[in-house]
């Protein structure tokens, strides 16, 4: 004993030395720290994250795993490197299919990467930390029901900063009860969805009643790619319609070529998924199908005419509605075969009743009596009885109950005392002496029959299955028959269940008898509506349909009607709202042209189409008034209204001012010749006067008047007298009114694009944007101006004469006229009609030229009047503000329907209709725009009156031409014609043009003022009254005597009604460039007295008698721009204004005659006035006088100074 212990203690000692290193050797010290990630962190899936280590020497292997569940285990693998000792960073791809909380890194120090090897060392984290997944997947707004046949759209939101997802697929899982099926990948679309979608229609599968999950699974590619996340949806609930076919359900044998209903009920459709059904029959027991409807509307009943010459013992009948279109929803087929025979010989017997479609669909209770019905077929001369009998195991065993003679297809059934829920009826046709031939036809479903069990039986709906009703009739659904067989007070409800869109409004859905009126399309629609009756229980019965019933109505659609339309007329681009009956699908027609169309539904701005629509005029509809018809399928309806479609109007919208006809005091005359003015520019220098020098002896002939050898100085001097006359009379006031033709001239000229409204105001590049201020006001001005220059009032004249001879269209009257407006509408020149009315004068431009009819025809102008119809929006407003005759472009309307042609244009509410059968003139745009010249140039003679009263002339021969009160024109002088002067309502002057002649012009004072009455014999002389004093009431007259046509020997004899008045007097005589004025000032007239004005034969001298009773006083000029070459010498650099000789103060007496002339026409500013006397009450001349005086006062002095010096001498 004591020798093995000392043995053991020897080799313990031996061992110990040979495993201890000697001094000279230093054990390894395997040190291993995890630095990073040691807790705490958040870690996102997708990235790299670097793992920081150390060990305290190099040598071996380093595996690395981590851990999901706090480190009690860790099975996922990282990587294994080789450890170089010291700090070391191994980058890690941190997985994005990992979401914890829990997760640690563990470094595991082995001797080598592969097995054997030894741990020298392990370490971990210190404490937990978070892999987050860098994709975030969840879905959105999921749905809580669904139902197949409907579309959901899931959608779900994908977060992938780091891109890892490339791909989704989704899966889905059923119950019908408490255990869910397994997950069922989708295909299709379903099986590779793009990252980047966001959400996918989808349909569960068919089930009426059930419970569904979808998952979304998130990859980095499919297929094949790696899984990152899943996320699975909330439980949504699956309830979809199904059907049920109530017949023909089995059991019946059916008549080939006979009419049997078929009939089936839909339910659980709240949302409208099902659009319609279809109806097929097998003749294999359901192996196969034909079709009996490809599509049907739902309304739960057809009449099937079965095939004819077959026999089929294996007959079936499908029911089923669809989803969409053409997409089958569910179907039900007969429980148990029927039969085809080919004719009622083949015997058959088929029980009607009871026989329930769905089990439980029948409840009778002990004790009721219950009504067995059949039909069947027999050949001829057969006997044969009827048996019933009873199953009370569904069919399994029969116990007979009755018999019944062959005449009989019913049979009164008392209820036994049962409590069963398995009964059937079973009919036999029992055919006596054959077996053979014996039929048998029993319930296809199970009865209850109830004794002890209490039990509440659903009511039965009863309703027609169809009505027929024209479009707006009054429709009755009669649901009154329904009945509850336990006598249970009922509830109705009826409702539209069909898809059509033509939804009516129910008087009561609740009562059992509602009534309707159907607006429709222009195609006959079946409405179908649905009665469900109730007794306020719920039904136990699966699948019962008995408390529902279709009714569908076929309603005919009625014809269209137009009740009016809005506006009453319109051009291309107007909008027109037509209102009515039954307009849907309507063709509009206007003047047939197809002009539109009305939908069938509703949009935002046509809310009930049936009976207002809104379209828009379209191009190419005749531009006159017509009816609008509307025309569908069932009819056609014209409007009893017309719409009047007016052209385009183009130039208006296009090319008219948007700014209105203003006014102005007057048109401007420089008087100063270095000035500016309207006067001016429009006629140029014509409107001064030239001196002329005279070089000799001045000479006179009785046709030429006064010349003499000279020269002219080009150089105007003065306002020509000629042109002031003109000027004063016809030209000032011509803007007090407006400036029509000046407006409508400048507006010619931009449209003929001969200035650019950059032109006039610069910066201004449309005519939209155009001012009535500045350079544009003042074109206007003088171009308002040169509607009296000479080439106007010749077209003015001569037009106005044509209308005087009836009218022939392109030769005469107001046929040459409209001709004349065509061609200038086709060549696109354009040009302006002056219509006058009265003394009231407008111009307008045309722009288009209609014939309504044979008889009528309309010019469309421009009215400057009326901008209003210069811009889309303000015409617009103007079409629909209906005011009369203003609510439509404005035209010119000519009636041609009498031997001569009327004009009418409504002018405005104040001023109302212009027109008549004179008064309408047209200028072609050369005219208007082209040369301008002084109408004093012009032949013949032309009498103004302007200011406080108004002309008439008379001739020699007593022929009067006179405005009437009625606004027409007495014409009874020959080749004589009124002219107006065109500014707005006129400027108060009454013209008239005269052929050579003697004339008297009457002047009428309408109101307190003056007036001018001024004749201008062609281009030679003007003789005038100027300034004369009148009142309303005041009579004058002017009698002007040519002698013997002689334009220079006029004679003007002056009268007046009132008791005294001033007023002057101006002749002015013209001799080619060289002019005489003689002016008679401030002179005085009274009633009952003359006064006569002439000059003397050689036109050098004024002839003035006082033919009265009353002497005044006067003043008188001498103008002439003839100057000696002495006088010239003497007065050039110092004369200013026309050479002028005057006189003041001088009097006249009673039936004297004064000769008046200046003492040297060639040199009037150093002439004296020489008045010359003849007879006369008060003796005479003044001058005369004077000198005598003179005289006598010289004498007396010389006599005085003689008698003094006679004194001083003999002093």
């Amino acid at each position: 004993m004591k020798s093995l212990l000392v043995s053991s203690l020897l080799l313990s000692v031996l061992l110990v030395g040979l495993l201890t290193p000697s001094g000279e050797v230093e054990a390894i010290a395997y040190i291993l720290s995890v630095d990073d990630p040691n807790g705490g962190e958040n870690i996102f899936g997708g990235t790299t994250f670097d793992i920081r280590l150390t060990t305290s020497v190099a040598g071996g292997s380093l595996a690395i795993t981590f851990s999901t569940d706090g480190g009690l285990t860790f099975p996922n693998e990282i990587t294994t490197n080789s450890n170089t000792g010291g700090s070391q960073i191994i980058t890690w791809s941190v997985p994005n299919n990992v979401d914890t909380t829990t997760a640690r890194v563990q470094v595991e120090w082995r001797s080598q990467a592969v097995e054997p090897y030894t741990v020298y060392r392990t370490d971990q984290s210190n404490g937990n930390f978070s892999i987050i997944p860098s994709a975030v997947l969840e879905f959105m707004d999921f749905p809580t029901d669904m139902s197949y046949g409907r579309n959901e759209l899931i959608r779900w939101n994908l977060w992938d900063g780091t891109q890892q997802v490339g791909a989704l697929n989704m899966q889905v899982r059923y119950r019908t009860d408490a255990t869910w099926g397994a997950w069922t990948s989708l295909t299709g679309i379903y099986a590779n969805i793009p990252d980047e979608q966001g959400g996918v229609w989808f349909m569960p599968s068919y089930y009426e009643s059930a419970f569904g999950q979808i998952k979304l699974r998130a990859y980095t590619s499919l297929p094949g790619g790696t899984f990152i996340k899943e996320i699975v949806s909330p439980e949504f609930e699956i309830s979809s319609p199904w059907i049920e076919l109530t017949s023909l359900n089995g059991g019946e044998a059916l008549v080939g070529g006979e009419t049997y209903e078929i009939t089936w009920a839909t339910a659980n459709d709240g949302a409208g998924i099902i659009t319609g059904a279809y109806l097929e029959y097998s003749i294999n027991g359901g192996s196969s199908w034909l079709t009996i409807m490809s599509s049907t509307p739902n309304d739960f009943s057809h009449y099937w005419t079965v095939p004819t010459g077959v026999n089929y013992d294996h007959v079936r009948v499908k029911a089923g509605v669809y989803h969409t279109e053409f997409s089958e929803l569910a179907h039900d087929i007969s429980d148990t075969d029927l039969r085809i025979i080919e004719n009622d010989e083949v015997p058959s017997v088929s029980l009607i009743a009871p026989n329930p479609d769905t089990p439980g669909g029948l409840v009778v209770f002990n004790g009721e009596t219950c009504i067995i019905n059949w039909r069947h077929t027999i050949y001829p001369g057969a006997f044969f009885t009827f048996r019933l009998y009873l199953s009370q195991d569904n069919g399994s065993n029969y116990a007979h109950i009755a018999d019944v003679a062959s005449n009989q297809n019913s049979y009164s059934w008392q209820v036994p005392a049962l409590d069963i829920r398995t009964a059937k009826i079973r009919v036999k046709l029992d055919i006596t002496g054959s077996d053979l031939y014996d039929q048998t036809s029993s319930s296809n479903n199970p009865f209850y029959i109830f004794t002890e069990t209490v039990w509440n039986r659903p009511p039965v709906a009863i309703a027609p299955n169809s009505l027929s009703a024209m479009e707006g009739a009054l429709v009755t659904l009669d649901g009154s028959e329904s009945y509850d067989p336990d006598e249970d007070a009922l509830f109705y409800y009826w409702e539209q269940v069909d898809s059509f869109g033509f939804d009516v409004e129910l008087s009561d859905p609740y009562d059992d008898s509602p009534t309707f009126r159907a607006s429709i399309d222009d195609y006959s629609v079946s409405l179908i509506f649905q009665l469900t009756v109730s007794d306020g229980e719920d039904i136990e019965v699966l699948h019962y349909t008995d408390n529902i019933k279709r009714t569908s109505v076929l309603i005919t659609p009625s014809g269209p009607t137009i009740t009016g339309f809005t506006p009453g007329g319109g051009y291309e681009g107007t909008d027109i709202c037509i209102t009515g009956a039954n307009l849907k699908g309507a063709s509009i027609y206007i003047g047939g042209v197809l002009t539109g169309t009305v939908p069938y539904s509703p949009s935002p701005a046509n809310s009930d189409p049936d009976t207002s629509y809104n379209f828009t005029l379209v191009a190419g509809i005749p531009p006159k008034p017509s009816a609008i018809t509307v025309t569908t399928a069932v009819g056609s309806a014209t409007s009893e209204e017309e719409l009047e479609v007016y052209p385009y109007p183009w130039y208006c919208l296009d090319h008219g001012f948007t700014f209105g006809n203003d006014d102005k005091e007057y048109l401007s005359y420089p008087w100063w010749v270095w000035q500016e003015g309207d006067y001016q520019r429009t006629f140029g220098d014509d409107v001064y006067l030239s001196l002329w020098i005279c070089l000799g002896i001045p000479y006179w002939t009785p046709w030429d008047g006064w010349d003499c050898l000279g020269y002219e100085i080009s150089q105007p001097i003065c306002p020509d007298p000629l042109a002031a006359l003109w000027y004063g009379v016809a030209y000032c006031h011509l803007a007090q009114g407006g400036e029509c033709y000046g407006l409508s001239a400048v507006n010619l000229e931009l449209y003929l694009d001969e200035y650019q409204p950059n032109d006039i105001q610069p910066g201004v590049y449309t005519i939209d944007d155009l001012e009535l201020s500045g350079a544009l006001r003042t074109r206007v001005d003088y171009m308002h101006g040169s509607q009296v220059s000479a080439e106007c009032l010749h077209y003015w004249v001569a037009e106005h004469l044509y209308n005087l001879v009836p009218p022939v269209y392109g030769f005469s009257g107001m046929g040459l006229v409209l001709s004349s407006i065509e061609d200038s509408i086709d060549s696109g020149e354009l040009g302006i009609i002056s219509i006058v009315d009265g003394s009231k004068g407008h111009i307008v431009v045309p722009y288009e030229v209609v014939n309504i009819d044979a008889d009528t025809t309309r010019i469309y102008i421009w009215d400057i009047n009326k901008p209003e119809w210069t811009t889309e929006s303000s015409a617009e407003s103007k079409l629909l503000s209906g005011e009369a005759n203003m609510d439509h472009p404005p035209y010119i309307e000519i009636d041609k329907s009498s031997y001569y042609w009327e004009w009418s244009y409504y002018f405005s509410p104040d001023q109302g209709w212009w027109g008549g059968p004179m008064g309408l003139t047209f200028l072609h745009s050369d005219v208007v725009l082209g040369d301008r010249t002084l109408p004093t140039t012009l032949d013949g003679l032309y009498d103004l009156v302007f200011g406080c009263a108004s002309g008439a002339v008379e001739d020699e021969d007593g022929n009067v031409m006179e405005l009437l009160d009625n606004g027409t024109y007495r014409m009874e002088i020959e080749g004589a014609s009124p002219f107006t002067l065109h500014s707005g309502l006129g400027t108060g002057t009454y013209a008239y043009y005269l052929p050579d002649g003697n004339y008297t012009t009457h002047i009428t004072g309408f109101e307190e003022g003056t007036y001018n009455c001024t004749l201008f014999s062609g281009a030679r002389a003007a003789y005038a009254i100027e300034n004369a004093e009148a009142s309303n009431g005041t009579e004058d007259t002017l009698k002007l005597f040519q002698e013997g046509g002689n334009p220079f020997l006029g004679t003007m004899t002056y009268r007046t009604s009132d008791e005294e008045k001033e007023y002057s007097a101006t002749m002015v005589k013209r001799f080619g460039t060289r002019e005489r004025v003689f002016k008679i000032l401030n002179a005085t007239i009274f009633d009952g007295s003359r006064a006569i004005i002439n000059t003397t034969d050689d036109y050098g001298k004024l002839v003035f008698r006082n033919d009265g009773d009353h002497s005044f006083t006067f003043d008188v000029r001498f103008q002439g721009n003839v100057l000696s070459e002495e006088a010239w010498e003497r007065l050039n650099g110092t004369l200013m204004d026309i050479p002028t000789c005057e006189a003041f103060d001088i009097e006249i007496g009673p039936d004297e005659t004064l000769t008046i002339y200046p003492s040297d026409w060639l040199d009037l500013e150093a002439a004296e006035v020489i008045v010359e006397r003849e007879g006369g009450d008060n003796g005479f001349d003044l001058m005369i006088l004077a000198l005598i005086i003179g005289i006598l006062v010289v004498a007396a002095a010389v006599i005085w100074f003689l008698v003094l010096r006679r004194k001083g001498k003999k002093g």
